[in-house]
Order: C-alpha cells, then sequence, then structure tokens
C-alpha cells in the first residue's frame, strides 16, 4: 500500500534480533529459540491488538507469497552456509556426510509419517500429507548443535559432519517435501514411480544448474581483480538466480542448486577472489544470513500462533 507498512515487521525483526543477540548470554537459551517465542509473541499482540501501521504489517507477512519468501531468505541462507564451508574438510567426510543426508533423511521421513498416521492419527491426514509433515521435520537446523558441540570441545570432523550433513539435508528434505506436496494438493495424482522419478529429477537437475551457475562464477571471478563491488555482485548473483533459475523456469530444486554452487565457489571460485576482498566477503555474507535468519525465525513465531490460531479463532486440539 502506499504507507509501504511491508516494510515495517522485517525492521522491527531486526530490531529484535540486536536485542535479543546482546542478552542472549545472559539468558542461556539458543539466539533461535528467543526469536521463535518473540515472533509468537508478536502473533498474539498483532490479532488481539491493534497495533496501527504494525498491525497492517503483520497481517501482509502472515499473507506473503510463499515463493517469494523461499527466493529471498531461503536462497542467501543455503548459499552463505555452503560459501562459507571448509571444502577440504568436507570433501574428506562427503560419504557420511551424504549418507547422513539422503538414506536417513528418507527413513527419518518414513518414521515420522508412520507415527503421525498410526499413532497421533491426526483426522483427516492422508499418507501423502504424513509424508509430507515427516519431510518437513527433517530439515534440521545446526545452529544449537554446533553451539553444544563447540562448548563441550567435540572434535572439528563431529562438527563438520553435523554442518556438512544440514547443507545436503535441507536439499534432500526440500526435494521430498515437493515431491509429495503435489499428492496432498490432488490426491493420488502420481504413483510412488513416478514421485521416485520427480525426486531424481530434481535432485540431479539442481546438481546440474548449480554446477553450471558455480562455474560460470568461477571463470567471470578469474577475469576481475581488486574489483569488491564486482566479486562480492558475482556471488549475490549466483545466489539469488541460480535459486530461481533453478526453482522457478526450470521446476528443479532451487536448494540443492544453491548448495551445490556454494560448494563449487568454495573450492574453485576462492582462489579467484582478490585476497584483501575474500575476509569481507565472507563477512559480508556472514551478515546477510543472520538477517536472514532473524526474520526467518520471528516470522516463523508470528506464523506459528497468529496465522494459525489467533487470527483464525480455531482452537488448538491435543493433536496440534
Amino acid at each position: 500500500n502506499e504507507m509501504y507498512t511491508i516494510i515495517v515487521f522485517p525492521l522491527l525483526a531486526i530490531t529484535l534480533g540486536i536485542i535479543t543477540q546482546i542478552v542472549q548470554p545472559y539468558l542461556k537459551f539458543q539466539y533461535t529459540l528467543l526469536l521463535l517465542f518473540e515472533g509468537a509473541i508478536l502473533g498474539v499482540l498483532g490479532c488481539s491488538i491493534d497495533m496501527g501501521l504494525l498491525t497492517i504489517s503483520l497481517q501482509e507477512w502472515m499473507h506473503l507469497n510463499p515463493a517469494a519468501f523461499f527466493h529471498w531468505f531461503l536462497a542467501p541462507l543455503i548459499f552463505e552456509t555452503s560459501f562459507n564451508s571448509d571444502w577440504y574438510v568436507f570433501r574428506k567426510l562427503f560419504l557420511q556426510i551424504l549418507y547422513a543426508a539422503f538414506p536417513m533423511v528418507m527413513i527419518q521421513t518414513g518414521l515420522v509419517a508412520a507415527f503421525q498416521k498410526l499413532v497421533i492419527r491426526s483426522p483427516g491426514w492422508s499418507w501423502w500429507a504424513a509424508l509430507m509433515f515427516g519431510a518437513m521435520l527433517s530439515a534440521t537446523d545446526p545452529i544449537a548443535v554446533t553451539a553444544t558441540l563447540k562448548s563441550v570441545g567435540a572434535s572439528e570432523t563431529l562438527a563438520m559432519i553435523v554442518e556438512g550433513e544440514s547443507q545436503l539435508n535441507d536439499g534432500s528434505a526440500y526435494t521430498l517435501w515437493e515431491a509429495f506436496f503435489e499428492n496432498v494438493v490432488e490426491d493420488g495424482k502420481s504413483s510412488v514411480g513416478d514421485i521416485v522419478v520427480n525426486i531424481i529429477r530434481l535432485s540431479l537437475g539442481g546438481v546440474a544448474m548449480g554446477l553450471a551457475f558455480g562455474f560460470v562464477a568461477a571463470f567471470i571471478l578469474s577475469m576481475v581483480y581488486d574489483m569488491f563491488e564486482v566479486e562480492v555482485s558475482i556471488t549475490l548473483i549466483t545466489a539469488f538466480l541460480g535459486f530461481w533459475t533453478a526453482q522457478s523456469p526450470s521446476r528443479f530444486s532451487g536448494v540443492i542448486c544453491n548448495v551445490t554452487s556454494g560448494l563449487v565457489l568454495s573450492y574453485v571460485g576462492k582462489p579467484f577472489i582478490t585476497p584483501k576482498v575474500r575476509d569481507p566477503l565472507s563477512e559480508i555474507w556472514e551478515l546477510v544470513s543472520w538477517l536472514a535468519n532473524t526474520i526467518v525465525f520471528v516470522y516463523a513465531g508470528v506464523l506459528v500462533v497468529g496465522f494459525i490460531w489467533s487470527c483464525q479463532g480455531d482452537p488448538l486440539q491435543w493433536y496440534d
């Protein structure tokens, strides 16, 4: 609208993130957990109290197009994790990471689906919905786990397996979610064979797109030197354009595309980046990731409480 109220919520979320980051060491709770709780409070207040422009902004965000959300927030989060990873350690542990990110994610998805369908027995849930739900819960956030590992002095190898698995399982879990989603919308639209083929197509297509974007970006980086703005912009374009191209026109997995392109640039592209640009570039991506992560977790709290419960006037059931 003419007041541009849609910008109010992300600015408030970042402000909450700044305050939370300062007080978090004293509260002894994880940063993302505190953000989720703050978002839940915002959701309740936004639906029950008229807070003027903030309430309007919250309502706009609660009805935000999910595709827009994925493109603006998921793309940088996935790319930054891969781009700033240690390629040599990642390569050494690749088989263990791959095993944890694909076969184990599939097993976990099936177990969660079976528990939801056979034990909890939520009314109106098909097996496809249960499998989609299992895929959603299989995408882990490694922030709390890695922080705990560092605090107890765990080995770098174990920490890298956890971080590396989180990179790939974002892709595998989201790919499974996409494959099951079609059958939730139109029950029985695709057979089991069709879903398997679709998962393979999404995964391999995402890898191919990621390799293409990663190597093209590395080639362009090799032709420039001491151009800070250009080198930073190349990585930004790789992350956002690569995700959009894979996800929308090509109908592949944008998540896997960004995991792949980030790893390619981490290994092939970084030697071409001007030495004095490398550290600031990594810090810029850490900042972008922090901003996106902060908004995402506050937004998740708003959605869970505000959109699903308070704003809809639908009381929680025991299975919720």
